[in-house]
């Protein structure tokens, strides 16, 4: 599953992802992406093509969850 983050969130804005289910494992992941280009996530700026259909990385940061009940 692909979330994106909201596109007017400002530093020190908190956005929560609970995942209930207990779902995710390695091959099941959960990922969170910024909107806008170059926006860094967890300091990083640059995707992964999860997801994507084609071997162009995602333009702007992204967080990927594995562990089931993350939250």
């Amino acid at each position: 599953m692909v979330l994106y983050l909201p596109d007017n969130a400002q530093t020190g804005d908190m956005i929560r992802f609970t995942e209930l289910s207990g779902n995710l494992t390695y091959n099941t992941s959960l990922v969170i992406r910024a909107q806008g280009l170059g926006t860094k996530v967890q300091g990083d700026s640059t995707g992964t093509t999860l997801g994507l259909a084609g071997s162009t990385p995602y333009a702007s940061g992204e967080m990927i969850v594995q562990t089931p009940t993350a939250g």
